[in-house]
């Protein structure tokens, strides 16, 4: 039986030393980084992926709304006086872009995207994918509306038709993991082309004009 009190106080003892050394001010710090450490793994696996959208409203008289959200889900809205807008990705601010350190826009394939007039193969507008020449290689994405700007010789991501509405003209998968499809929309300044039953009428109307002239002669 003394053997056996030995053991147990031993065994106290020991315990003792454990409890005194799991409450130094090192482990309970080292306790709180692994915590911290794997809350963050839990966010990273468990967060929703955010879609990056990206929409060019080309209004009148040279004025272009650029409306964005990143894939941290921040949004920006910007109007700029023109016929050409950048928007620039997550990289250090450019004084070219309008909307700078926009997250999540790169992995895309360098190139055009054409947007035709109605009914016609003239490129009305166009959206043009590069990257910077820079250490960093930043993604940027410009809409333009000046065809003396167009580029040629780029590779033809996309052709689509302008309707006047907002529509989607491109989508791909973008850098990031939380955020794995970009989409771009654009809304055109189309001119107003004439219904069948209005130009018929105006037709008529300047028929009429003309006998009305010739029967007063």
């Amino acid at each position: 039986s003394r053997n056996a009190g030995v053991g147990i106080a031993s065994s106290l003892r020991s315990q003792k030393k454990r409890m005194r050394a799991a409450s130094t001010p090192a482990t309970l710090l080292a306790r709180l980084c692994l915590s911290f450490l794997t809350a963050i793994c839990l966010h990273s696996v468990t967060a929703e992926a955010v879609p990056v959208v990206l929409s060019f409203d080309e209004g009148a008289e040279g004025v272009i709304v650029v409306d964005g959200t990143d894939h941290n889900g921040l949004h920006g809205v910007v109007t700029v006086s023109g016929e050409q807008v950048t928007v620039c990705g997550n990289r250090p601010l450019r004084t070219d872009c309008a909307l700078s350190n926009f997250s999540g826009i790169g992995g895309f394939q360098s190139g055009v995207v054409n947007i035709l007039e109605v009914g016609s193969s003239v490129i009305s507008d166009q959206i043009q994918f590069s990257y910077r020449v820079d250490p960093k290689g930043s993604p940027a994405i410009t809409f333009v509306s000046d065809p003396a700007q167009f580029l040629v010789g780029q590779t033809v991501l996309a052709t689509v038709e302008e309707t006047g509405f907002h529509q989607l003209v491109y989508q791909y998968v973008g850098d990031s993991t939380t955020s794995p499809l970009v989409s771009i929309y654009v809304t055109s300044d189309v001119d107003a082309v004439p219904l069948p039953g209005t130009a018929l009428l105006l037709g008529i109307g300047l028929a009429g004009l003309g006998l009305s002239r010739r029967r007063k002669a």
